[in-house]
């Protein structure tokens, strides 16, 4: 609306997320001890301690419009601009919108670095991206993203103009260490971790390595197509350069090692019917995964 975005809506937006509001956001603020102004501008920020992470979680945070908000939050979720946005710091701005349907976007003419040379943008919702494909290759769509497995699901690239890139997502399968008999909080009211029960599966490590050995990473790769992705160690992506060491060792899928270790953690099929007991409890576990992206049901099937 021509109101210039300075330093105050930083901090009024650090201010708000540090309130006793509830934001998923708190995390990425919680070392902020204090916004300092230095002028419209530019600001200062201090820590309680360095976190070289810090400014990852800071970068996933948008700025918002002081002057559309009280000045003490009373009306941060209650106000209407919360539903319809009538300002931008961006370059677009909301024209209209329907939470399970569509966003349309028109220019905004005060933008920065000047109006887009699209005028008109229109996102739709498509809750199933097998849908999305089917439209991309009938021409309802100008545009999307994709995993690699739906990119080979397109036997006609032909009218396509498209792009394969490295993401610093990374996928990893998490084993519920708690109790599903016993499940209880990590930390008391104070932060203190919590004495666990073990989980009767993954409480042994001998299992938790089983699992990581008796997965075939490649396999899961080779799914998503050429370029697929790349087999990492821990949850860092090799985009990241300097926080990734290509020196410690990786799980190379090995089913005999994963068998030996589940034999000397004592789970053997002694029935013959393929699956693995022990003390009359079967190894068996659910998996469980976000349809957000055919991708996880991939890789889970490839898992199982």
């Amino acid at each position: 609306d021509g109101t210039p975005i300075s330093s105050a809506d930083v901090k009024f937006m650090i201010d708000a997320i540090q309130s006793p509001i509830e934001t998923v956001y708190e995390t990425a603020v919680e070392k902020i001890e204090a916004v300092n102004i230095i002028d419209e501008k530019n600001y200062e920020l201090v820590l309680s301690e360095i976190d070289c992470a810090f400014l990852s979680g800071l970068a996933s945070i948008r700025l918002l419009p002081s002057h559309k908000y009280a000045a003490d939050f009373s009306d941060f979720e209650t106000s209407d601009f919360n539903m319809n946005p009538d300002v931008s710091g961006g370059p677009y701005i909301l024209e209209e919108w329907s939470p399970t349907e569509f966003e349309a976007y028109d220019a905004n003419p005060d933008y920065w670095g000047g109006a887009p040379a699209i005028p008109h943008l229109v996102n739709r919702v498509m809750e199933d991206a097998a849908i999305g494909v089917q439209a991309l290759q009938a021409g309802e769509v100008d545009y999307m993203t994709m995993q690699g497995d739906l990119f080979q699901q397109i036997t006609n690239k032909d009218d396509l103009k498209w792009s394969s890139f490295p993401q610093t997502s990374v996928g990893f399968l998490s084993l519920n260490w708690k109790d599903p008999n016993d499940p209880q909080s990590a930390y008391d009211a104070d932060g203190n971790p919590i004495e666990q029960a073990p989980h009767p599966l993954f409480g042994d490590v001998r299992v938790r390595k089983a699992v990581a050995l008796g997965i075939n990473v490649q396999d899961m790769i080779d799914a998503m197509g050429p370029d697929g992705g790349t087999p990492l160690v821990g949850v860092v992506s090799p985009i990241s350069g300097w926080a990734y060491n290509n020196d410690i060792p990786r799980y190379e899928y090995d089913p005999e090692a994963a068998k030996a270790l589940l034999e000397e953690a004592g789970w053997v099929d002694s029935d013959g019917d393929g699956v693995r007991e022990k003390d009359g409890v079967p190894l068996a576990f659910t998996i469980s995964y976000s349809s957000i992206l055919q991708m996880f049901e991939t890789e889970t099937l490839i898992i199982q």
